[in-house]
């Protein structure tokens, strides 16, 4: 079957359960049969990632340009990629003088310092000097020499001559080309050269992304239909099954977590909700049944009762899934925009799914005006890159892109194999299509050609050519930058980027499955999706300010979950950290790293959110300063939550294996490395350092969290001995604990099938295997193979070990010894309260956005307010008198002498008449009968004047 056809349907299975559970929920709940609703949407997820995963052995199978398995391409991508590092780890006959010796040392090491990086662009071209200008036009000439030999596509022409270089550059196996499914699955309109379609655009990373979303999906409805049931009269509920009669979980459980003193409490344990609904385990229907939020009060101090919404929260799920599908699948920026609104507005349903509760709806108003303020400048972004390009559709930008980018590799390796070997930094520069150009400055092009009597084409390069020489950048170049930010500006929103983060932590505010599934795999994946598919597009000045932006993200994250004690808080501000991380990979050239962490981030934060919904339903509350201890009692939440936290930290033993994170977190690392020594460690630099402290601090704040929740002793006794888990709860995250640990290992089948390579055989052709400069500064975004090299990964796998080890061994001293041993919690706050005081307000962005927003905002309501009570209501109600009381003038004069008087009048002549004939009825027959004699001669009289018997005879 077709892979547009198995996706599609994909799409659309959650949907369906949208509309049915829409359709016959309040049946359901009113028949008592409301668990119908989670099975309708379990069903539907589950069967979108059949469909996933059948699509994921398609496309393996299905052939290339080349006639090969993408399965068989991806083993000669490793190879190639493999063969590739090793060249430019050992490159023959690349060297340059004063080079050949010390490759690794130039080119991986800091070139040219703060200073020498602050030079500008034209000092670095008029005198050819300093480090930075020299190493990279040197290293990206080597880079665009081995992509122009070893690229499978026609676009360089040797012209039949090679020297020693390209002959041992052709003996390399060469990089298969991936080619992306793309078309319509409906046409809504043309409106001229404009198409608006429902399409699709399916690569790799479209497979990768489906398989991701639907798994980690699934696994949350089927925790959801347990950990939702206080929605549900107490017996229609899941109580907790004794492990012993669980079969093998039961027996795994018992023999292998169980601590000591747990069996005393297996015949108690059951779900203790019952008490927060006052029903106390009597049967009660659903359609009687009333849920009991003790969260909100009443004005005459009850608490709020309502029905239940069992079904309803299902039905948002599955609306939820089915947008974020159809986003993934997108096949052009419009289609992407409509999803990406959905997602919005579905997340605006799932956080204020509490609504009664002020917290929750105020969550829910914050999450969703804060993505209005980027969706706004993500509406700018498409608007450019549409009018610049003429199009919607992603392969027809892509098109534009990659020919742009094969002519400028064309030019640069000409460039490189003339007599100017090494070329000028301008060669290496981004390229921009023409028709971009053309686009917006269509009448200054044309007014040129004119003059010259040439063609536009040649009158846009002559244009380009000579603002090269004054120091400008080309036509569109700063269009192409306020694009590309445009669209990252819906990423800010979305994904909870500096400076509009502050939404996430509030949506801790819906239930934690809802948590779950947006802070892994759908709304806050949203934006980092959206960046990467429109990587080729992004300038190197725009990922610049991409990086900045990540990194503080990042930073800003990590500091404040070390002081939250809201253990939901604490993974909120995680998350935030963590898209940090993606994000600023992205921004330093990391397109492979920054999206494999997405998919690591995806799988190991779903099971630390679900593992902290175990947990709070275990004991009933939030606060980890009310936990302790917790390992004996709900044992599997506890270790998988610690491979959780393993995975996030980065663990592993260097060189060797690790968890999913150290994959990824290292990959990002690396690329880090690599930007700093493109641009100088005064100019770059600081993007590696504080990563690198931030995954200290991230290891350290994720084990505080563990070590406060399952070690030690119980801070309260009462909610200690209630504690315990349910298996529909906990099933989920051993499977998700094995993805934590190994999604990111590689195939040990088959080489090449791995997450990473997947990734590779999605990247751009645009962007694939080259180190971009840009046209309006000396930005440099470095190739991402060149992170691989032995010179950047040794040093920065150490480094990253080493801060892991460092954060995990601060929480151990402070929270999992004795508290009259090693460091007090208690001290330290102490000894650095403003710091803590700091943090612990968020940075004071909350009380900074009410102070520059929101209280001017509301100064100018009250203002406005002013005005139309004092002024326009004053207009309106003196307007409204002045008419009334014209209207009773009106009425006096007009109806009451004009029109009263004449009708009054007509009735007093009318009996005036009636009165005078009156006195002719005498009751005497014999005149009435005299009357009408007379009546009728008079009659017959008048007639025979008037008629004309001539007149009459004629007709």
């Amino acid at each position: 079957m077709e892979l547009h056809i198995l996706l599609g349907t994909a799409v659309l299975l959650p949907l369906i359960a949208f509309f049915v559970n829409l359709l016959l929920g309040h049946s359901l709940r009113r028949r008592g049969q409301s668990k119908l609703a989670a099975s309708i949407s379990l069903a539907a997820i589950a069967g979108a990632a059949f469909l996933s995963f059948v699509s994921l052995f398609v496309w393996l199978s299905d052939s290339n340009s080349n006639g090969e398995s993408n399965l068989t391409a991806l083993s000669e991508l490793k190879q190639a990629n493999k063969e590739h590092l090793e060249h430019l780890e050992h490159p023959a006959g690349h060297e340059s003088e004063g080079h050949s010796d010390d490759n690794d040392a130039e080119n991986h090491h800091p070139v040219g310092d703060g200073d020498g990086h602050a030079k500008g662009h034209d000092e670095g071209e008029e005198e050819g000097e300093g480090e930075h200008g020299d190493e990279a036009s040197i290293r990206h000439a080597e880079v665009f020499t081995l992509l122009a030999d070893e690229s499978s596509n026609d676009a360089v022409e040797h012209g039949g001559e090679s020297d020693s270089a390209e002959n041992a550059n052709s003996e390399h196996h060469k990089a298969p080309r991936f080619e992306a499914k793309s078309g319509d699955y409906y046409t809504l309109g043309t409106f001229g050269d404009l198409k608006l379609t429902i399409g699709y655009y399916i690569d790799s990373l479209t497979i990768a992304m489906f398989c991701m979303v639907t798994f980690i999906a699934t696994l949350i409805h089927w925790y959801a239909s347990k950990y939702m049931d206080d929605e549900l009269p107490e017996d229609k509920r899941d109580h907790h099954v004794d492990p012993e009669h669980n079969n093998f979980l039961g027996y795994f459980y018992k023999k292998i977590f169980t601590g000591a003193g747990h069996d005393d409490h297996h015949d108690e344990h059951h779900d203790d909700h019952h008490d927060d609904h006052g029903h106390d385990g009597e049967a009660v229907s659903e359609e009687d049944y009333e849920f009991v939020d003790h969260e909100v009060v009443m004005p005459d101090g009850s608490h709020c009762h309502r029905k239940g919404r069992y079904p309803r929260f299902f039905q948002a799920l599955s609306l939820f899934c089915f947008s974020m599908l159809g986003l993934v699948l997108a096949g052009n920026i419009a289609m992407t925009f409509v999803f990406w609104e959905l997602v919005g507005i579905c997340s605006f349903f799932l956080i204020g799914f509490y609504v009664e509760r002020k917290s929750a709806s105020t969550a829910a108003n914050k999450a969703f005006i804060v993505n209005r303020v980027g969706d706004f400048g993500m509406i700018i972004g498409l608007m450019i890159f549409w009018t610049g390009f003429g199009t919607f559709n992603y392969d027809e930008l892509f098109n534009q892109m990659g020919s742009a980018a094969q002519a400028h590799v064309a030019h640069a390796h000409d460039e490189h194999h003339g007599d100017d070997a090494h070329g000028g930094h301008g060669e290496l520069e981004t390229a921009i299509p023409s028709g971009f150009a053309t686009q917006f400055f269509a009448a200054e092009i044309e007014e040129y050609a004119a003059e010259y009597n040439v063609s536009e084409a040649k009158a846009l390069k002559a244009i380009n050519e000579e603002r090269e020489e004054e120091g400008k950048s080309p036509l569109g170049y700063w269009l192409m930058i306020v694009g590309g930010l445009g669209i990252f500006c819906g990423c800010v929103g979305k994904s909870a980027q500096f400076p509009l983060h502050v939404w996430l932590p509030d949506a801790m505010e819906g239930p934690t499955p809802v948590s779950a599934l947006v802070h892994s795999a759908t709304m806050v994946a949203a934006g980092v999706f959206l960046v990467g598919r429109f990587f080729p597009m992004l300038v190197p000045e725009a990922l610049f300010v991409i990086a900045i932006i990540g990194t503080i993200t990042l930073f800003i994250g990590a500091t404040i979950a070390i002081v939250a004690t809201d253990i939901k808080k604490v993974l909120a501000y995680s998350t935030i950290s963590q898209l940090g991380y993606m994000i600023m990979a992205l921004g330093v050239g990391g397109w492979v790293a920054g999206l494999m962490h997405l998919f690591t981030h995806a799988f190991f934060k779903s099971l630390l959110f679900m593992g902290s919904g175990s947990v709070i339903h275990a004991v009933h509350t939030n606060e980890m300063t009310e936990m302790g201890g917790l390992r004996k009692k709900i044992p599997i939440t506890a270790w998988t939550m610690f491979v959780g936290c393993l995975a996030i930290a980065g663990a592993g033993i260097p060189f060797i294996i690790g968890t999913s994170g150290y994959y990824s977190k290292d990959a990002i690392l690396e690329q880090a490395f690599s930007w700093g020594n493109a641009n100088g460690w005064g100019f770059g630099g600081p993007f590696f350092w504080i990563a690198l402290g931030s995954a200290a601090i991230t290891a350290f704040y994720m084990f505080r969290m563990w070590f406060m929740t399952f070690v030690g002793k119980p801070r309260d006794e009462e909610r200690f001995s209630h504690a315990h888990e349910y298996p529909r709860m906990v099933h989920p995250l051993l499977i998700l604990s094995v993805m934590a640990i190994g999604v990111a290992w590689a195939n040990p089948f088959s080489s090449g099938t791995e997450l990473g390579y997947m990734l590779e055989a999605a990247r751009p052709e645009a962007v694939a295997g080259q180190t971009l400069a840009g046209m309006g500064s000396d930005i440099v975004v470095p190739d991402e193979h060149l992170s691989h090299l032995s010179a950047v990964k040794v040093p920065v796998t150490w480094l990253a070990t080493l801060s892991g080890v460092i954060g995990i061994s601060l929480a151990f001293l402070m929270y999992a010894t004795p508290p009259t041993r090693f460091l007090k919690p208690a001290e330290v706050k102490d000894t650095f309260g403003g710091v803590y005081n700091f943090l612990s307000n968020k940075w004071w962005f909350d009380e900074l956005y009410d102070f520059l927003f929101v209280r001017p905002s509301k100064v100018i309501g009250r203002f406005v307010t002013a005005i139309d009570k004092n002024i326009f209501d004053t207009i309106i109600h003196f307007s409204a008198r002045a008419t009334k009381k014209v209207a009773n003038i009106w009425t006096r004069i007009s109806d009451g002498f004009v029109i009263d008087g004449f009708v009054d009048w007509l009735g007093r002549s009318v009996y005036r008449v009636g009165t005078s004939l009156r006195r002719v009825q005498t009751g005497n027959l014999r005149q009435y009968v005299l009357f009408i004699v007379i009546g009728a001669v008079a009659i017959f009289v008048f007639v025979s004047f008037m008629w004309d018997p001539a007149s009459a005879s004629t007709k």
